[in-house]
C-alpha cells in the first residue's frame, strides 16, 4: 500500500550536525521509486528547510512554520495562517510582557523579525541553519514601522532567563486568548515558548496537502520527535515518535524508531517496515 510520509527535521530526519545521512537519503530514494510519497513537516523557515528538500529530491508542497506557511517546491506561498494581529499588538506593547522576556522572534512567511538583535539567541537560531546559511533577523523597531506585518506573523518565539520562566508561564496563562496556544521549547539550554495560532499545526498542514494533492485517502506517516509533532502524529495512520523524542510525544504514538536521530532512526525503521 502506498503511503504519503511526512518528516520532521530537527531531532528527526537531521543528525546533531545539522545534516542528513547517506543512508536515509537511500532509504528516501527506494520509498519514491516504490512509489510513495514523501513530504518535510518542520517548525523552520522555509529557506532553513528548502535545501534539505531539494537534497531529497523532493517536488511535494512543503510545511514549514508548523503548518503556519505551506509552499510548493520554487516557494510560492499556497496557504498560510496568522496569529491574530490584536494579540500581537497587545503582546508587543506590554512592559510587562518585555520585562519578563530576553527577545521576542515574530516569524512571518520565510522572514523573522526580533524586538531585538539578541546574540546569544541569534548564534542559537544559527546552529539550526543548513551550512553557509546566515539569515538576516530584522528588528521590529525598523520592519513593523514599515509594512503591516503584525498582520502576517504566523509563530512567535519569546526567549526568556531560566529565572524567569516560571513568570512567563503564569503570565501567557492569564493573557492567552482563545484564537492563541503555546507550547514550551524542547531545549533545556535556551528556555522558551513558542506562541501560535490555535487552529494551526502540523497536522492542519497535512490536511491541507494532501488535499491540495487530491490524495485525501492514502495512508499516511509522520515521524517527530517534539512538542510541536503532537497533532501531527495522532492525525496520521501510523505516527512514529523517535528513540529520542520527548516522553509524552512517546506516549501518543503509534510505533518509536529503535534508534535515535544519531544513528540513522527514520532509515532503520523505514527498512525494516517497507521491507526495504
Amino acid at each position: 500500500m502506498k503511503h504519503a510520509i511526512f518528516f520532521d527535521l530537527d531531532g528527526t530526519l537531521l543528525n546533531s550536525h545539522n545534516t542528513i545521512c547517506k543512508q536515509t537519503i537511500a532509504t528516501v530514494e527506494a520509498l519514491k521509486l516504490a512509489g510513495h510519497t514523501i513530504f518535510i513537516a518542520t517548525g523552520r523557515q522555509f529557506y532553513a528547510t528548502i535545501p534539505f528538500h531539494k537534497q531529497l529530491g523532493l517536488n511535494t508542497p512543503i510545511i514549514t512554520l508548523n503548518g503556519g506557511a505551506i509552499y510548493d517546491k520554487d516557494g510560492i506561498l499556497l496557504q498560510k495562517t496568522f496569529i491574530d494581529p490584536l494579540f500581537v499588538t497587545t503582546i508587543l506593547q506590554d512592559k510587562t510582557f518585555a520585562n519578563i522576556t530576553e527577545v521576542s522572534n515574530f516569524e512571518t512567511p520565510n522572514l523573522s523579525v526580533m524586538t531585538n538583535k539578541n546574540p546569544g539567541v541569534i548564534a542559537y537560531l544559527h546552529q539550526q541553519m543548513p551550512t553557509g546559511l546566515i539569515p538576516n533577523y530584522g528588528n521590529t523597531r525598523h520592519h513593523f514601522s514599515s509594512f503591516p506585518i503584525l498582520s502576517q506573523v504566523v509563530n512567535m518565539y519569546s526567549f526568556v532567563a531560566s529565572d524567569q520562566f516560571e513568570d512567563l508561564k503564569i503570565y501567557l496563562n492569564k493573557t492567552i486568548t482563545d484564537s492563541v496556544s503555546f507550547r514550551y521549547g524542547d531545549d533545556p539550554l535556551i528556555p522558551f515558548v513558542e506562541i501560535f495560532s490555535k487552529n494551526c499545526s502540523k497536522a492542519t498542514g497535512i490536511a491541507y496537502v494532501l488535499n491540495y494533492l487530491g490524495l485525501d485517502d492514502i495512508r499516511t506517516m509522520a515521524f517527530g520527535d517534539g512538542q510541536n509533532d503532537f497533532e501531527m502524529l495522532e492525525y496520521v495512520d501510523v505516527g512514529v515518535a523517535m528513540k529520542n523524542a520527548v516522553s509524552s510525544l512517546v506516549a501518543c504514538s503509534d510505533e518509536q524508531t529503535p534508534l535515535t536521530h544519531q544513528e540513522s532512526g527514520v532509515s532503520d525503521f523505514l527498512n525494516t517496515y517497507f521491507k526495504i
